[in-house]
C-alpha cells in the first residue's frame, strides 16, 4: 500500500514534469491553497493513524491507514496539477519555476514519508523510534507545504483571486459559477443522449457496438453522478454560509472565506471542463479518432 502511495504521486511528478501537460488550467492561486491546506490536513491524519497501528500492535487494523493514505497521495496529486496550472500567472520564468521546484520537493517529501514507513525500515526498531520516525516525516511534509503556501499566496494578485477585496455581491458571483456549472452538465447529458441516438457505423460489429454502448452508458451514469454532486455541493454551501454568516451579508461571508470561495468556485469550473473532456473522448473513442487509454 505504501508503495502505491509512493506510485500515485511519481506519476503525478511525471505529469509535472512533461511539456504536454498544462497542469489544471482552470486553478486559481486560492484554489493552490485550499489544496496544499487539505494537503497539509490529509498528511497528519495519515501520521496519526498510522502510529495508532504501531501503538496497537498485532490487535490493530490497516483500513484507516489505506484510507487516509489514498487520500494523502491523491492530495499531493492535486497540489501538483495546481501548482502547474498557476504558473501562467507568473510574471517571468524564475517565478513560476520557483514555485514548481517547491511543489516538487513537498512531493518528494511525501514520497520520502512513505519510504520511511516502509516494514523493511522499520521492523527491527522500537515503537518509540518508529512513532518518532512518523512525526519527523510528516513535519518535513508540513515544512516543505508551508514554503509552497507562501509562494501560493504570492499569486493570488496575479490571479485576480482576492475575493477578499472584491465589491459588488459575491454571492451573486458564487451562485452564477454554480449555475454555469450545472448547464455545463445539462449540456453534457443532453449531448450523450444525442450520441446513444446517433447511427451506428456499418462496418461495426455486434461486439463493437456492444462496446460503444457500454462506454455511452458509463458516461451518463458518470454525468448523471456529477449533476447530483452540482446540486448537493449548491445546497451544502448555502447552508454553510447561512450557519456562518450571522447578521452579515453574504459578500461578507465570503470576502471573510475567500480561501473557501476561491476553492468552490474553481472546484465547480474544473469538474465542468473534466465532464466536457470526457463527453468529447467517448465520443472520439466512438468516432475512431481517439483511443480507449484517453478515455
Amino acid at each position: 500500500m505504501l508503495q502505491s502511495g509512493v506510485q500515485r504521486i511519481d506519476d503525478a511528478l511525471y505529469e509535472l514534469e512533461s511539456p504536454m501537460n498544462a497542469g489544471n488550467q482552470s486553478a486559481s492561486p486560492g484554489y493552490l491553497l485550499s489544496q496544499i491546506e487539505k494537503a497539509q490536513m490529509s498528511a497528519t491524519e495519515f501520521a496519526t493513524s498510522f502510529n495508532h497501528f504501531i501503538a496497537d500492535g498485532p490487535n490493530s487494523t490497516q483500513s484507516q491507514i489505506i484510507k487516509t493514505l489514498h487520500v494523502f497521495a491523491g492530495a499531493v496529486a492535486d497540489v501538483l496539477a495546481n501548482a502547474k496550472g498557476v504558473t501562467r500567472f507568473a510574471p517571468d520564468e524564475k517565478r513560476s519555476e520557483a514555485i514548481l521546484s517547491s511543489a516538487r520537493q513537498s512531493a518528494g517529501t511525501a514520497v520520502k514519508f512513505f519510504q520511511n514507513l516502509m516494514s523493511f525500515r522499520l521492523d527491527d526498531l522500537s515503537v518509540d523510534r518508529k512513532t518518532d520516525i512518523v512525526v519527523s516525516s510528516n513535519l518535513e511534509v508540513q515544512k516543505h507545504l508551508q514554503k509552497l503556501n507562501k509562494l501560493a499566496e504570492q499569486f493570488l494578485a496575479k490571479g485576480g483571486s482576492d475575493l477578499s477585496k472584491a465589491s459588488g455581491d459575491l454571492g451573486d458571483v458564487v451562485d452564477a459559477e454554480m449555475n454555469k456549472a450545472a448547464a455545463a452538465i445539462e449540456a453534457a447529458t443532453a449531448r450523450l443522449a444525442l450520441l446513444m441516438k446517433k447511427p451506428k457505423n456499418p462496418s461495426y460489429s455486434t461486439f463493437e457496438i456492444s462496446i460503444h454502448d457500454s462506454i455511452l452508458d458509463a458516461a451518463i451514469a458518470v454525468t448523471n453522478a456529477i449533476a447530483q454532486l452540482i446540486k448537493a455541493a449548491t445546497v451544502s454551501q448555502q447552508e454553510i454560509v447561512a450557519q456562518g454568516k450571522g447578521s452579515s451579508s453574504r459578500t461578507a461571508f465570503y470576502k471573510r472565506n475567500n480561501r473557501w470561495t476561491e476553492g468552490l468556485i474553481s472546484a465547480a469550473k474544473a469538474v465542468a471542463i473534466s465532464t466536457n473532456m470526457l463527453i468529447e473522448t467517448a465520443d472520439g473513442v466512438i468516432s475512431g479518432h481517439k483511443k480507449l487509454e484517453q478515455l
